[in-house]
C-alpha cells in the first residue's frame, strides 16, 4: 500500500499530472536570473535558500507590475518551502523559478506530481538512513487517518466529505488524538492490520467529482516517473492493484522498469537516451 496520486489529490487539492516543470538546477549560480525573478539575490545554501527569507518580501512596498510579480514569486517560494517542497534545513529549492516566469501559466505544471515524488524520495531516504524526512510529510499522517483509520483524532468539521481533505484535518477542526506519541501503538496497529479494516476508496462518495481528482485517477493505475527538484521517484500503480484498480485478489505485477531502484543515478541525459527509463 502507498499514497497514490488520487489520494494525494484528494488530500491536497493538487492534481497529479500536467506539464513537466521546467526545473533549472543551476539557476542559483546565475545572479542576473535571480535578480530578474525576485528583485534581489537571496542568501543561497547550495541550490536552496531558507524559505523564511521570502516572508520579508510581503513587507516590501511595490510600485510597478514587475515588482508585484517578483513579490508573488517570492511568496510562492515561501509556500513551497513551508508546505509542499521543504528541504531538511527549512529550505526551498530555487530551481522552481523558471516555472514561475509567466504567472498566468504556472498552474499548468505538475505540482502535485512533483510534491508526491518529493515525499516518496525523502521517505525512502529516511528509511535507509537516520536522517529526518522532509517534503510534504503531513501527507502520510492524513493518509493514515483516511485509509488505514489509524488513530484519527476527533474531527469537529461539519461535513466530512469536504475536499481537499486537508481542510478537515486543520488544527481548528482536530480534537484529542488517540494514542498520540506512542510509536509502539502505531507499530502494533500496522502489524495487526487486516484488509477489512482498510478504506480502499475513501473518495468514492464525493460528488460531483472535482476535476483535479478525476485527472489524478487516470494516473493512479499507471507507471509514472515523478520528477522533483531533489530527483526522480517511480510511482508503480500495477503494484498496488487493490488500491489502484480495485482488485480483491493480489495481481502479479509486471517486471520493474530497468534501473528502477537506482533513481539516485538518473540524469536528464540518461532518461532521454534510454527508453527503459521512461514511464510505461
Amino acid at each position: 500500500m502507498t499514497v497514490m496520486p488520487t489520494d494525494f489529490a484528494a488530500i491536497t487539492g493538487l492534481r497529479v499530472g500536467g506539464d513537466p516543470i521546467p526545473f533549472d538546477s543551476g539557476i542559483h549560480t546565475n545572479p542576473a536570473a535571480l535578480e530578474w525573478f525576485l528583485g534581489e539575490v537571496p542568501k543561497i545554501e547550495r541550490a536552496e535558500a531558507r524559505y523564511a527569507l521570502f516572508k520579508k518580501y510581503l513587507k516590501k512596498k511595490v510600485t510597478t507590475e514587475r515588482e508585484v510579480e517578483q513579490m508573488t514569486r517570492a511568496y510562492l517560494l515561501y509556500l513551497f518551502g513551508a508546505s509542499l517542497f521543504p528541504g531538511r534545513g527549512s529550505t526551498v529549492h530555487l530551481s522552481y523559478l523558471p516555472a514561475l516566469r509567466d504567472l498566468r501559466t504556472t498552474s499548468r505544471f505538475d505540482w502535485g506530481g512533483a510534491a508526491l515524488g518529493t515525499a516518496y524520495l525523502f521517505l525512502g531516504d529516511s528509511s535507509r538512513t537516520e536522517q529526518s524526512t522532509a517534503g510534504y510529510w503531513l501527507i502520510w499522517e492524513l493518509w493514515a487517518y483516511e485509509v488505514l483509520k489509524m488513530y484519527p483524532p476527533q474531527c469537529k468539521h461539519h461535513d466530512l466529505s469536504t475536499l481537499p481533505r486537508a481542510m478537515i484535518w486543520s488544527k481548528e477542526n482536530m480534537g484529542t488524538k488517540e494514542g498520540r506519541g506512542s510509536l509502539n501503538a502505531y507499530r502494533l496497529y500496522l502489524d495487526d492490520l487486516r484488509a477489512s479494516q482498510v478504506e480502499w476508496n475513501p473518495w468514492r462518495v464525493v460528488r460531483p467529482e472535482p476535476e483535479y481528482l478525476a485527472r489524478s485517477q487516470a494516473v493512479t493505475a499507471s507507471r509514472v516517473l515523478l520528477e522533483s527538484a531533489f530527483g526522480w521517484q517511480w510511482y508503480l500503480g500495477d503494484r498496488v492493484t487493490s488500491q489502484s484498480l480495485g482488485h480483491l485478489e493480489f495481481q502479479v505485477p509486471g517486471p520493474l522498469p530497468p534501473q528502477a531502484s537506482h533513481t539516485g543515478d538518473y540524469t536528464l541525459a540518461k532518461l532521454r537516451g534510454s527508453r527503459g527509463l521512461t514511464p510505461s
